[in-house]
């Protein structure tokens, strides 16, 4: 899978380009900002699937320890 667009961080939008699975490429993704998923974001797959709310969803698991 592809997951392309962008999101938000302190400095402005950051570009995504990436390959993986969702859950490797979010982890990736929050590796290097911790903010990745719990601001604005357009980030959708090769076939247009929007993946932003599966990423806003994971990135508040994982800030909740999981629960």
């Amino acid at each position: 899978m592809n997951i392309t667009g962008w999101y938000e961080s302190e400095n402005g939008a950051v570009l995504v380009d990436e390959d993986g699975t969702a859950a490797a490429i979010f982890e990736r993704l929050r590796e290097r900002d911790e903010d990745f998923g719990l601001t604005d974001m357009e980030i959708e797959d090769e076939d247009g699937n929007d993946y932003s709310m599966a990423a806003m969803i994971w990135a508040e698991t994982l800030a909740k320890g999981g629960e």
